[in-house]
C-alpha cells in the first residue's frame, strides 16, 4: 500500500502561559513536528525484504539492484506507458505480465538463482510483479515515469 496524499488540519490555537520564575533556564528549540521517524527503506529494499520473509528467500543488495534494472527497463517502455495512460489498472496487468517475463528471461543469465526464481515459482513471480506492477502503473499515471 502506498501513501497517495497526506491532509494536515489544524484543530486548535491558543496559548500556554507560565507563571512568573518558570521560564528560567528553560530553552525551547522547536525544529518541527512529529515523532522521530523511522529509518526509511527504499521501496524496492522492501520489496526483497517482504518477498525474503513470504518466501523464506536471503536475498539481498544484488536482487535488489536486478529488481532495479527490471523496473527501470519496463518505466522505460513506451507501449506500457502509453496502455497505463489509457486503461485501468486490471486492464494494464494483462500488459504489463508479458513484458515483465520477458525482462526476467532477457537477464535470467545475470543472476540464474533470483530470475529462476522467478520463472520456477509462481506465487513468488506473482507477489513481485503485483509489487512492481503498482509502483510502474502509479508512475506512468502521475507522469513521473521515465517517459515523462
Amino acid at each position: 500500500m502506498l501513501l497517495q496524499y497526506y491532509k494536515l488540519e489544524k484543530k486548535s490555537e491558543g496559548i500556554i502561559y507560565l507563571e512568573d520564575g518558570e521560564n528560567e533556564g528553560l530553552e525551547i528549540k522547536v525544529f518541527g513536528g512529529g515523532q522521530v521517524a523511522e529509518p526509511e527503506t527504499d521501496y524496492l529494499s522492501n520489496i526483497i525484504a517482504r518477498l525474503n520473509e513470504k518466501y523464506g528467500t536471503n536475498f539481498s543488495e544484488s536482487e535488489k539492484l536486478a529488481v532495479e534494472q527490471i523496473s527501470s527497463n519496463l518505466k522505460a517502455n513506451k507501449d506500457l506507458d502509453l496502455k497505463a495512460k489509457v486503461n485501468s489498472y486490471d486492464v494494464f496487468k494483462h500488459a504489463f505480465e508479458p513484458q515483465f517475463l520477458n525482462g526476467v528471461i532477457q537477464k535470467y543469465d545475470k543472476n540464474q538463482e533470483f530470475y529462476g526464481k522467478i520463472l520456477k515459482d509462481d506465487g513468488f513471480r506473482n507477489k513481485l510483479m503485483d509489487l512492481m506492477m503498482l509502483d510502474i502503473y502509479s508512475s506512468f499515471r502521475d507522469g513521473t515515469g521515465v517517459n515523462a
